[in-house]
């Protein structure tokens, strides 16, 4: 169980529906749904009631909310006090999109960490999350994408950000038969392709369905065949022959290098990424300038 999950249902009790409760927390509906279907997986039972609308804790839930807010006091009283008891040791918490967490935040910082006394912690987010974790100050700092057509925040005061590095988001196959098939197929004869896809609520799967499915050749449909929320996941998926994926050019490289992968961005479309680091300007655990410094180039 983690804290935030329980300042979540606090704020549907607070809000009275779903909507507005995403609203106070910070992050988009669907977003929002995920997190209250992993609650209620955690729990083994239904915690929202979907007969009515709008959707609102159940009787069973809102009963017991009295006791979660005790528990949400005495975790933040703990946290409190084993974070006074580390002395000089800092805290750093990373939120990172899968893809940069696996390909390259360990460059940057794993070589540079031991120049700083500090616990160094990551862990992985879909973007949409990772805004609610920032801004809610479950996090320090916020590794991910976006692109020109998705910008993750709107006006947020003391909101910082700086570029990283530019990326793509490009189609790639294992299959010499799918490239040559693309080349040689007329433009006027349908082709469908078979794609290891993300979830389509998630960050890359907008991008590819809303985004890069809009300027695709007409004559090419996409065949969604198999779908994983983890660019490792779906990678593995495409070194198998399963079909044609879009991936952060980070996470193909070393596959191109060895020949294991195909590059198909001179026949579909690509998407630029820019992968930014973000901080709310605050009062922020020591060491968190200098973990904000590595990641934008600044030492």
């Amino acid at each position: 169980m983690d804290i935030g999950w329980i300042d979540d249902l606090i704020a549907i009790e607070e809000k009275g529906s779903l909507s507005k409760a995403a609203e106070a927390r910070n992050v988009t509906q669907p977003a929002f749904s995920r997190r209250i279907a992993a609650i209620e997986q955690w729990f083994g039972a239904e915690i929202v009631n979907r007969s009515n609308r709008p959707l609102r804790l159940s009787s069973e839930m809102a009963s017991r909310m009295p006791t979660l807010h005790d528990v949400a006091a005495t975790l933040r009283h703990l946290r409190s006090e084993l974070q006074a008891s580390q002395g000089d040791t800092s805290k750093v918490v990373v939120a990172a999109q899968h893809s940069l967490l696996t390909s390259m935040l360990p460059k940057l910082l794993l070589d540079k960490i031991d120049e700083h006394r500090m616990l160094l912690k990551l862990q992985s987010a879909y973007p949409e999350d990772g805004v609610a974790l920032l801004l809610n100050r479950q996090v320090d700092i916020l590794v991910a994408y976006e692109t020109r057509r998705r910008p993750l925040f709107g006006q947020v005061p003391d909101l910082e950000r700086s570029l990283i590095t530019r990326d793509s988001l490009v189609p790639v196959t294992s299959s010499v038969e799918t490239r040559d098939r693309l080349i040689t197929t007329p433009t006027d004869e349908p082709m469908t392709l078979k794609v290891i896809t993300f979830p389509r609520q998630s960050f890359f799967g907008r991008v590819l369905w809303e985004d890069i499915a809009s300027s695709l050749p007409p004559n090419i449909r996409l065949d969604p065949l198999i779908e994983s929320g983890l660019s490792t996941g779906v990678i593995q998926f495409v070194l198998a022959g399963s079909g044609v994926a879009w991936l952060p050019m980070a996470i193909v490289e070393p596959y191109l290098e060895t020949g294991q992968v195909l590059m198909l961005d001179d026949i579909l479309p690509s998407e630029d990424l820019f992968a930014h680091c973000f901080r709310v300007k605050r009062n922020a655990p020591k060491g968190v300038a200098f973990v904000w410094d590595i990641l934008t180039g600044s030492r």
